[in-house]
């Protein structure tokens, strides 16, 4: 059984794998939702926000129809709304920096409940003891929680073997510390990669220089784009999208994605160049 471990995010896109992850595992154990995550992985496109928060009618019916992940139109709308909901934020501040800049951790829990979809008090604790950020002493949170939580309980009491105390925050100090005195035997990414734990890896962890807080990455492109994207997707979905050169009715995914990003530089979003074709 693989019990979630704590890591410091590196990417938006963790954030947003995270938070996916606390709303489909419900009723899962550990290991069947680690069973379907490459899955998740794939029809979610690596969460990459932008790409998900451009996701229209088309693209639920896409992942509602494969087999590997848990079906819930509910939650994978709500994946989609989650990505937009991240990219709103990070207009203004990065994740890491909206989730140290509330007094209290009830008035953060309280905030994530509002601004992300199927996110509940487990689910906000689970999201920010996952990204490393300091939540309260397990003990006494429980008892403002109704029912029993086990696998929380469990996930809290692995990270103590390994050396965390879930009231600090994560540093690269500790993290290292954890990593070197009682290495996991398989480090898995928010996303899902897996790789195995060495020395080296420990080493490399312990002389990795980590900025105080995780700064996402910066998003690829603007909200504006982001819109462009979704309605060549939905009309990709209706089969009303047309190529431009030929006139011929679009199928293809990434080239519904090119149009509208190319419709995006036309209008002066934020958009980055197309690749170079290379010269044979």
């Amino acid at each position: 059984m693989i019990v979630p471990e704590r890591a410091a995010p590196t990417r938006l896109g963790d954030y947003l794998a995270i938070i996916t992850r606390a709303g489909f595992q419900a009723g899962l154990s550990w290991a069947a939702i680690d069973a379907q995550w490459d899955a998740f992985v794939r029809v979610f496109e690596d969460f990459d926000p932008t790409l998900v928060a451009a996701y229209g009618e088309g693209d639920v019916e896409r992942i509602m129809a494969d087999g590997g992940i848990v079906r819930s139109r509910k939650k994978i709308v709500a994946t989609i709304a989650n990505a937009r909901a991240l990219l709103d934020l990070e207009a203004t501040v990065t994740m890491a920096g909206y989730l140290r800049s509330f007094a209290t951790y009830g008035e953060l829990e309280k905030d994530l409940r509002a601004r992300f979809k199927f996110l509940g008090a487990l689910s906000a604790y689970y999201l920010v003891f996952r990204v490393g950020e300091a939540v309260p002493r397990f003990e006494a949170w429980e008892t403002t929680i109704d029912g029993d939580h086990p696998r929380m309980r469990e996930m809290v009491a692995h990270a103590r073997e390994r050396g965390y105390d879930e009231t600090v925050a994560l540093t690269a100090e500790n993290e290292a510390m954890a990593n070197a005195t009682h290495p996991p035997h398989t480090a898995v990414s928010a996303t899902g990669a897996k790789k195995s734990s060495t020395k080296k890896s420990a080493a490399k962890t312990a002389t990795a220089k980590r900025a105080p807080s995780a700064t996402p990455e910066k998003r690829k492109y603007g909200r504006g784009a982001s819109a462009d994207v979704g309605r060549a997707l939905d009309e990709m979905a209706h089969g009303t999208l047309r190529s431009g050169g030929s006139g011929e009715k679009v199928t293809d995914r990434k080239q519904a994605i090119a149009i509208g990003l190319s419709e995006a530089r036309r209008e002066g979003e934020n958009v980055p160049p197309p690749p170079k074709k290379k010269h044979s």
